[in-house]
This record gives structure tokens, C-alpha cells and sequence, in this order.
């Protein structure tokens, strides 16, 4: 009672057709949305930024770091190096700024090893200073790693400053507070102050000993009813 339709992705020019084998897939690189298709001109071009496999109903968008730039693509391509896609459909690879690379995905750029980012909401890459330790790509102001001996007063800063005791700072990251930057026993602007129970001794903090007076109370009393008996 009824004729069967090819299915989207398909189509077929021939008449009084008894099986299903006579519906032809469209090739890949092209779609077609609708049933019952009659002809190959139902198959249509991909769009530049997408692709497709054979019989498909609908194209697909490129991955954030691949392109597409040609109508008809049957697959999508990596962007190069030093180049990156961040959204889907990319019809072309952008070329990362001065001093960045791409990241693995190739989904953005992040800075190389030697810079570290200076802006929050953008991309800016500067060059690292000799009191920082910049040995690894994608390092922000806020994760700069700073030398042994020096210390900043905030992650916004790169201005630093020597300590006067390289037993004071053992330079680093900042995650808590500007504390981390000091070595045990120190706190404060280039870690100059000593914790309770540490004193200065040449300039760095050491560790006061604990209270011995009871011990010493015993040692002397003993003693003496030694000497009374």
C-alpha cells in the first residue's frame, strides 16, 4: 500500500525500485536532511568550519583546535604549531602572540617557558626577570615562582626584594600568604620578623630552647638532702 522512503543521508533516482539496496549514499564531505530523496542533488556540500562521513544527515562542527577551511570536507584538520582554534567550526587557525605557544588541545595559547601572563582576562606574556624561576611554559603572575633569598608582598607584584638573611626566604609560590615565601621561624615583609618562641641570632631566627628551670630545681635540691643525710 505504501513505497518505503530512503532515509536522510541517502537517496534514489530509480522507479519501481523493490529493495532497499537501490537507496545510494550520499558521499562523504556532503548531507542530505530529508526522506524519500529522488536525486544526487539532494546531497549537499558541507560548509566551511564542518565535515561529514558517507550517508549522513547533517554535517558536523569542527573540534575547538582542529579547521575546516574548503566546502565539502570529509574530516577536520590540527591546527599547526603555534597555532590554535578555541571555538567549534573553525574555519582557520589563529597564530598565538609574541612570547606564548599553543596548549596541547590547541584550544588557546598560553605563555612560553621564559614569560609568564600579566593580565588576567587577556593574553599578555612578558618576559620573566632574574629573580624568577620561569623553567616551564603557562605560568601567570599569580603562579610566578620566585628565587631563593627574595620575596614580593603580593601575587599582583613582579617588583621584589632582596632579603637581608638568605636564611630567611626560601623564595616560591605564594598560595596562602606572602608568609610561604619564608623559611620556618620567619614571617613579615622579607620574612625580618621571628615567630613567638624564635629569636634573632646574626640576623635569621633560630628556634629558643625550651624552659629547663624545673629540671634544674630538681638538680639542685637533690643534692642538697643528699648532703643533710
Amino acid at each position: 500500500k505504501n513505497c518505503t522512503q530512503c532515509l536522510p543521508g541517502k537517496y534514489s533516482e530509480k522507479l519501481a525500485a523493490i529493495n532497499i539496496d537501490t537507496c545510494i549514499e550520499c558521499e562523504a564531505g556532503k548531507f542530505n536532511e530529508n526522506y524519500g530523496a529522488n536525486s544526487i542533488n539532494f546531497c549537499k556540500d558541507c560548509s566551511t568550519g564542518s565535515f561529514s562521513l558517507a550517508s549522513s544527515s547533517s554535517c558536523t562542527l569542527c573540534q575547538p583546535g582542529k579547521y575546516s577551511a574548503t566546502m565539502g570536507s570529509t574530516s577536520c584538520k590540527n591546527c599547526l604549531e603555534g597555532r590554535y582554534s578555541k571555538f567549534e567550526g573553525g574555519i582557520l587557525c589563529m597564530e598565538c602572540s609574541e612570547n606564548s605557544i599553543n596548549n596541547e588541545l590547541k584550544t588557546d595559547c598560553i605563555c612560553s617557558i621564559g614569560s609568564f601572563n600579566l593580565n588576567k582576562s587577556d593574553l599578555d606574556c612578558q618576559k620573566c626577570t632574574e629573580n624568577f624561576i620561569c623553567d616551564k611554559t603557562g605560568l601567570t603572575i599569580e603562579t610566578l615562582p620566585l628565587k631563593n633569598h627574595y620575596w614580593r608582598e603580593s601575587i599582583q607584584t613582579t617588583d621584589v626584594y632582596k632579603c637581608r638573611n638568605h636564611l630567611a626566604c626560601k623564595g616560591g609560590t605564594i598560595k596562602n600568604d606572602t608568609n610561604d615565601l619564608c623559611f620556618e621561624g620567619h614571617y613579615g615583609p622579607i620574612c625580618d620578623i621571628c615567630k613567638e618562641g624564635w629569636s634573632k641570632d646574626d640576623g635569621y631566627c633560630v628556634k629558643c630552647p625550651e624552659n629547663n628551670s624545673r629540671t634544674l630545681s630538681f638538680t639542685i635540691i637533690i643534692p642538697i638532702i643528699c648532703l643533710l643525710i
